[in-house]
């Protein structure tokens, strides 16, 4: 299911992919919890389809949570805690334009 909304986000299906994308955080975070990698990496995917979507505040709030839950659980210097604040930094640097 979580492949399915990279495919809705690629084919410009922001709605389909949202929709499937919270269904599968609600059930990673209830069967896996909100810090198990797949939740995160969705939870993550999440917040790009909001971008895409133009809701630069909702995918700025989740991107930023992401962050902060591998920060705690991975460490400052690891590169999917970074990948998250670069992409958290995108987004404000494209809300500026």
């Amino acid at each position: 299911m979580a492949s399915l909304t990279l495919t809705y986000r690629n084919q410009r299906r922001y709605t389909k992919a949202e929709d499937l994308a919270m269904q599968v955080v609600e059930t990673q975070t209830r069967v896996l919890g909100k810090e198990h990698p797949f939740t995160i990496i969705t939870m993550a995917s999440l917040a790009l389809t909001y971008s895409h979507q133009g809701r630069r505040s909702g995918a700025g709030e989740l991107c930023t949570y992401v962050g902060e839950i591998r920060k705690e659980v991975l460490g400052p210097e690891h590169l999917d805690t970074l990948t998250s604040f670069a992409d958290l930094t995108s987004m404000h640097l494209y809300e500026e334009r």
